[in-house]
């Protein structure tokens, strides 16, 4: 079973018409071995600039333009689960 987290119950739903997860339970949608749940709002984001380099953490004329080549990103801690109780859900955490 391969746990598919979602940024909301749309996109859920969109990837589970994809991978066959469409049968709906209880914030969460199961099938073709997935379980596609969601979140409310966006998971991560990119990655502050001074998390690249120090002198970022002040915006100089000099340092422009600023290239990086991997951008980096950042869970955000204010992401609400829409059923993060579902046993179900917190059984296919367990079992990896």
């Amino acid at each position: 079973m391969k746990l598919v987290i979602a940024e909301k119950p749309s996109v859920a739903q969109s990837l589970g018409k994809v991978i066959g997860a469409n049968k709906r339970q209880d914030g969460y949608l199961e099938g073709g071995g997935y379980l596609v749940s969601w979140c409310f709002g966006h998971l991560v984001e990119l990655s502050a600039p001074e998390r690249y380099d120090e002198r970022f953490s002040r915006w100089r004329l000099e340092d422009l333009p600023t290239l990086i080549r991997v951008a980096g990103i950042t869970a955000l801690s204010q992401t609400y689960t829409a059923r993060s109780a579902s046993p179900r859900i917190r059984s296919a955490f367990r079992s990896r």
